[in-house]
């Protein structure tokens, strides 16, 4: 059984990158993002595209940590 405080954890931890790629580093880069060229809108949709990357990621190694942890075996064991 996974405890509701750990998931939590592992979702505010997932979500923490996610946080800084969405709205600090595109603040950062807004001058460059808002522009109608085709460099900027890949600038801007690889931002958004590291952003899930990483929330997916890290969403996914908190709940390999969860098997570890409780002695099940999981095929995601293999990407960490």
């Amino acid at each position: 059984m996974l405890s509701r405080p750990y998931a939590f954890d592992v979702h505010a931890n997932s979500f923490f990158p996610l946080f800084l790629t969405l709205y600090v580093a595109q603040l950062v880069l807004a001058p460059v993002v808002t522009r109608s060229n085709w460099v900027c809108l890949w600038v801007g949709n690889t931002l958004y595209l590291a952003a899930v990357r990483h929330f997916a990621l890290f969403s996914v190694e908190g709940d390999c940590e969860t098997n570890d942890e409780f002695g099940a075996s999981s095929s995601l064991n293999t990407l960490t």
